[in-house]
Formats: structure tokens, sequence, C-alpha cells
């Protein structure tokens, strides 16, 4: 079993850190996770970090992290006791304070270059197609309660602590506004732990029908400086260590060259406590939320809001002409009429005419009917890394728009297949979740107690964490993790869901 749990633990391991992360060496983070301990320090986040953050906005935001780093992340992992000792993740300062703490600089995208903007739009596309159609990740597949993911994730999460310690992201912007914008936001250290319940800290059993756990944010604020002095942007430093000095002397004073933060969230303790019941019984809350916030100040001046809004409206115009940077001469306006002139050409032609060209059409129409087919291919087929690396392939010379309705096409192709193939039909049921799904709205208070949700294609158990094992690997988890699971009452419409307090 220890064996088993390892192998599926290296692969969420290494599919969550290199959303994030740059150049991580995966073979790396397999050899240690096989200690049960992996420590890495000194880490550089991806340019697309923040691309998560496009489905919350709405449309692409223009944005990129220019520089980010984290000092350590330690991670603990105890197969031999896995389901009944917590699984420790630590992101913090290294001990030489050599300022290596959770440091990103995030600037707007104004200057084209075709590597970063091709990667940057690969980024939000798969952030995009992620939110479409879903993988098989906590959101979907804990809703199973019976599926191999559903009660591993529950077993994980359930005794998971997590330590964030000193960070600092801030938002620097000097061609959206007529002054420089700074946007920023401070934690001093946010935790999470499993607790008993009198909210000390413990370690829980597999079998608890009760999970307490605490999440405490100490010294969490956020400051917009809506008319920032130029020489004291930090910015300028991002070619030396400096960059980091400023931000951890940020956390340390409220302030960067002397200049303050203009706090709108003045720095706050907010400590939440949160208690579920595993096993739903009737007449108790299923999750119970207390909020205990201290001292808190939130104020927006007139300056402040004036300054979003036309950031947010530079926004919309930044997104518009990003596709036309390509074609944009780097030179002024004055004495340059003719490249200027040859811009406004070049712009019209490639973006207005060429694309609607007959050539242009037999191009993209053979690309769509290759993608439709390599898409219903993985539908039937499952996970096959040579068919991932094609499919995103095809996905850099589609647009997103093209993208999902070739997937919506496979998917009607699937279909009298799958009439003809009833082994790829699975019915899905849906149960409580766990922590996670609750936090991010997977869970439906309302859905039917003996709802179930028909998988056509099956690739719920196709796609996801568990891809790289064999049915028998399978099998024998998902064996070891029913030994684990006790029955609960019934649940009827009437009874109480979640209960939240705030003071």
């Amino acid at each position: 079993m220890e064996w088993l749990t390892k192998k599926v633990v290296a692969g969420l391991v290494n599919r969550f850190f290199g959303q994030y992360l740059e150049d991580l060496d995966t073979q790396e983070v397999n050899n240690a996770l096989l200690s049960g301990q992996v420590n890495l320090s000194n880490l550089k986040i991806r340019r697309d970090a923040l691309s998560f953050l496009d489905i919350f906005y709405g449309s692409p935001l223009p944005i990129e992290v220019k520089k980010g780093t984290i000092g350590r992340i330690s991670l603990t992992v105890p197969y031999s006791s896995f389901f009944t000792q917590p699984v420790v993740i630590n992101i913090e300062v290294c001990e030489s304070r050599n300022y290596l703490d959770v440091f990103v600089l995030v600037t707007p995208v104004v200057e084209y270059d075709r590597e970063q903007e091709k990667e940057l739009d690969r980024a939000r596309k798969r952030q995009t197609l992620a939110h479409l159609f879903p993988d098989p990740t906590p959101v979907d597949s804990a809703q199973d309660r019976n599926s191999v993911w559903g009660m591993l994730y529950n077993r994980i999460w359930n005794n998971l602590e997590l330590h964030i310690n000193n960070v600092h992201i801030r938002y620097e912007d000097t061609h959206s506004c007529h002054e420089p914008l700074v946007v920023g936001l401070c934690l001093q250290s946010l935790s999470a732990d499993t607790t008993n319940h009198k909210w000390k800290k413990t370690q829980i059993d597999g079998n608890a029908a009760t999970v307490n756990k605490v999440v405490d944010f100490i010294s969490t604020s956020l400051y917009i400086n809506p008319k920032s002095d130029r020489q004291r942007l930090v910015k300028p430093h991002i070619t030396t260590d400096h960059w980091r000095q400023y931000l951890q002397q940020g956390l340390e004073t409220f302030s960067i060259n002397e200049e303050p933060f203009q706090f709108v969230l003045q720095p706050v303790r907010c400590k939440v406590k949160m208690r579920q019941q595993m096993k739903r019984e009737a007449r108790v809350p299923g999750l119970l939320v207390d909020a205990v916030i201290k001292d808190a100040a939130l104020s927006l001046s007139q300056q402040q809001y004036l300054s979003l809004t036309e950031l947010f409206k530079a926004f919309s115009i930044i997104n518009t002409s990003r596709r036309f940077l390509k074609y944009r001469p780097e030179v002024p306006l004055t004495r340059h009429a003719a490249e200027w002139w040859q811009y406004a050409a070049s712009a019209i032609i490639h973006e207005q005419i060429r694309p609607f060209s007959w050539s242009s059409i037999k191009k993209h129409r053979s690309l769509y009917k290759e993608y439709t087919q390599l898409y219903k291919k993985h539908l039937l087929e499952g996970y096959n890394s040579e068919l991932e690396a094609d499919l995103m392939k095809l996905e850099d010379a589609l647009s997103l728009t093209s993208i999902v309705l070739a997937r919506m096409h496979a998917k009607i192709k699937v279909h009298p297949i799958s009439q003809e193939q009833p082994s790829l039909v699975h019915p899905v049921e849906s149960s409580e979740g766990g922590w996670l799904s609750w936090m991010i709205g997977s869970s439906d208070p309302h859905a039917s107690d003996d709802a179930v949700v028909v998988d056509i294609v099956g690739t719920r158990h196709r796609n996801g964490p568990f891809t790289t094992l064999t049915e028998e690997e399978r099998r024998q988890l998902h064996a070891a993790l029913q030994e684990l699971e006790t029955p609960g009452e019934d649940v009827h419409r009437d009874d109480i869901g979640e209960e939240f307090s705030c003071s």
C-alpha cells in the first residue's frame, strides 16, 4: 500500500507545483518524495502563475509576474501512517534570512515578446479550458464518495497542515494611469491546522466522524497607492536583488523607500474555526464556520477608487491592442509617420483580411478537423502523453472559441458510440465532499439525495491523478480506502447543510 501511495502523491505534487513554479526538477522531487520529505529552496514563480485570475475577471488580465520567488517549500508525507498522520506543507523563509520569503512583483503586459506572449496565451487557454472542461480534480471527483480519488482526497485533506509565512505581492503600473499606481497584499502568516473539539492542535484518526480545523490569518493587509513616486518604485531594481529587499522592507515597516502604504484594509488578524461532519447526521450542521476578526478597519478613498476605475478601463484597452503589438513600431510617432502607416496597414491586412482568405480558411478547417478527431480519441482512450502533446500543439494554432467548438463537436460524435458500448457510461454518485470541495463551491446543497451524474464517455475515470495506475493498482487502493469508510445516517432535505457566524 505504501508504494502505491507514493506513486499517487508524486503525481499530485508534480502536477500542482508545475503549474506555478519555473524550472522545477521533477526527478529531484520524485526522489525526495520516496523518503517522505521534500525541501525546495529559492524557487522561481512562473510568469503566467496568475493566469487563473482570468476566470474571476471574466476576460484575460494583461498582467504578468515580473519577478517572483518562494524562499522554501517543505513537504512532509508520512507514508507509513498516511491516513492518521498529517501531511505538512510549509512555505516560508529560509533560515539564512537572505530575503527569500514569498515575494511577487506583478506588472502590466505592455511590451511584446513573441515567446513570452505565446507562453501567456497558452496558460490562459489552459486555465479557461480547465474551467470549462474540468478534469477529475478535488472540485469534481471528490464528490464521488466511491471513487478512489474521492476517498483519498478527503483522507489527505482532513489531516493536511499548511503554513505560509511572509507573503508580499505587489503590482506596479506606470502605463495604465496618469500617475504610477501601486497595489499590494501583505500577509505575515497563514496557518491551517487540524484540532480537537477544544480547538487545540492535534492529529486525528482517518475514521474520525468530525474534523475540526483552525485557519489563522495574521497581519493581513491590502494597500493602494494611487499616486506613487516613480523614484520609489521597485520595478527598476529587478535586475538586482534589491527588489526583494524592498519587498521585505514593506513587510516589516509598511513602507518602501520611505513611501508609506495607503491601506484599504489595515493589518488585521482573522481566525476561522471550521467543524465538518464527515458522515452527515440528521439535525447536525454538515459544516459549521465561525470567523473572529480583530480590529478590522476598511476604507477606500476617492482617489483610490478613481485609480482602480481608470486601471480597469486601461485593461480593456490593453486587451484590445495586445493582438496588434507584434506589428507596432518601436519608434515615436514624430518624424516616423511612414513606419506608423505601415503598422496600420499590416495590422488590418494580417488581422482582418488574410484570416478570411480561402487558403487561411482551408488551413483552419484542416486544423479544426484534426483537433476534433484527436480529442474524440482522447475521450475514448483516455490519457496518453503523445496524444496530449499533439492536442497542445494544435491548441497553440487554434483560437479558444475554435477549441471549445471542436471539443463539443467531438463529444457529440462520441455519444452514438457510447450507446453501442455501455462500458463507456459510468454513473457517478454525488456526496458531501471535503473541506476544499466546500471552499471552492463544488458541492450542491440542493442536490437530491439519490442524484446520479451520468459520465457518458468516462472521462472522470480515464483522466486525472490516477492515469498512471494500472487497473490492479487502482483496485488495491480502492479496497484499502473502503476498509476505512464508516457508514453515516441518512440525510434528508430539511437537514442543516452549513452554518456560518462572524464576529
